[in-house]
């Protein structure tokens, strides 16, 4: 299906060059492990897969990159068809407004008929057990969700080839599972190129592993000898901590979008003091994002959130976001400027805290994922706060920025930070925080 050999790709308006250095094929029928440190490559070789680089996505291209004999640059429109791709960020892949017409589009544009559309669409959506989604406005699905709907819009089309980047980065354990099984049962129909860095989900899916060294090079790894099951250490004090200095209080939270509908949160309690690190999990959809949002004061609220006894929709919008934070779930709502290090106002010891430093020049647009998300954390830091919010802090993350990442925020705790962590990841919560609550029907419970 692909050839590989000495691929480069020099991005518009960027000195560097992103090198793939080695010689390796992919044959129909495989599903390959995509595999490297986070920033990498990896994102940029599934785009040039895809074709997207350099018939979309300008850049300059040398080497050999080949799709069924043909170099890629030569794609007809049937063979670019044939390639799905599932980008890392699901918020960019959504186009419609409703659930429905998201999925009805691609099999619009195959010219099927009306009716065989929706029994297609009903029997994908029952297999992902997800016809509670059919008629839901697209804007208002968790980023979970979303990631499930664009892979079965995918799914619906057919492909031969399925590109995944990081396809469970915003899914809970039960839909990661879920997620994993499907692609199983298609697993014989198409050949598969996976970006992942929660390897433990894949690992039985995978038959071949292509790592991506620090050198730029891309050889073939033996799956057998890959760690897929890394974890990270406690970084939480092992002796009981006293927080005495309380920040922010909920009490008898209650809140819906639609007053004719079961509200989303129902009765949620909550306190968290100076230098704690809480954390917050629960499945697509139950709110999570919704209560860090009304923490924020981004959504409006009743005298039912309290900043050191004082009820938040009282204050002014200038005093409140100069005492709570909200590192967004989609970190690209963050960025305003055209490079990292004017993002960061050319602070040098933020650019190296967060592993930035290679990128400075960069565009925020143009660098990876995990990138990203370091960036906008780095971004908020230059204001003052006292209590950061955070919604998915790991997704891209591979394991050691995973660590890093953990650590500056133990670090930031020590010197007076609070955290809210919103997360899937239960073992990057585990190794920070002492209360870790999930969120269920509405409620919230200590797990």
């Amino acid at each position: 299906m692909y050839q590989i050999n000495h691929f480069q790709v020099r991005y518009s308006q960027q000195s560097s060059v992103i090198q793939f250095n080695g010689k390796v094929s992919i044959q129909q029928g495989d599903c390959v492990l995509l595999h490297g440190n986070s920033g990498c490559g990896k994102s940029t070789l599934l785009l040039a897969l895809k074709g997207l680089i350099p018939n979309f996505i300008y850049a300059t291209i040398a080497g050999e990159l080949n799709y069924q004999n043909k170099p890629i640059t030569q794609l007809t429109l049937q063979q670019s068809a044939e390639i799905a791709y599932l980008a890392q960020n699901p918020h960019q892949q959504i186009i419609c407004p409703d659930v429905f017409s998201e999925l009805a589009f691609g099999l619009e544009n195959l010219a099927l008929d009306k009716q065989t559309i929706e029994v297609k669409i009903h029997q994908i959506l029952a297999e992902f057990k997800l016809t509670n989604l059919l008629n839901r406005s697209t804007a208002t699905l968790s980023g979970g969700e979303k990631q499930i709907i664009n892979l079965v819009a995918i799914l619906l089309q057919q492909p031969k080839v399925l590109l995944l980047d990081e396809p469970t980065a915003f899914l809970d354990p039960q839909s990661a599972q879920q997620v994993m099984t499907i692609l199983a049962n298609y697993r014989s129909k198409m050949t598969i190129v996976i970006v992942e860095h929660n390897l433990a989900y894949i690992k039985s899916l995978v038959d071949r592993v292509i790592h991506l060294t620090d050198q730029h090079q891309l050889i073939e790894m033996d799956p057998t000898k890959l760690n897929w099951q890394l974890k990270l250490p406690c970084l939480i004090p092992q002796s009981p901590l006293k927080y005495t200095n309380h920040l922010l209080k909920i009490s008898g939270l209650t809140f819906g979008f639609c007053s004719d509908s079961a509200p989303l949160l129902q009765q949620i309690n909550l306190s968290i003091a100076q230098s704690e690190i809480i954390g917050l999990t629960g499945v697509n959809g139950c709110g999570k994002s919704t209560l860090l949002k009304l923490i924020a004061g981004i959504i409006p609220s009743s005298e039912q959130i309290f900043w050191q006894h004082q009820a938040i929709n009282r204050l002014k919008p200038q005093q409140l976001w100069h005492k709570i934070s909200l590192v967004w779930q989609n970190p690209e709502t963050h960025f305003l400027a055209n490079s990292v290090s004017s993002e960061l106002n050319n602070n040098l010891d933020l650019m190296r805290q967060f592993n930035l430093e290679d990128v400075a020049n960069s565009s925020p647009y143009n660098i990876s994922e995990g990138q990203k998300r370091r960036l906008a954390l780095a971004i908020v830091l230059q204001q003052p706060s006292q209590l950061i919010l955070m919604d998915e802090p790991t997704f891209g993350q591979d394991y050691q920025n995973k660590l890093d990442l953990a650590q500056q925020i133990k670090n930031l705790a020590e010197h007076g930070y609070a955290f809210i962590l919103v997360s899937q990841d239960h073992q990057f919560l585990q190794a920070l925080t002492k209360r870790c609550y999930q969120l269920d029907q509405g409620c919230l419970s200590l797990c």
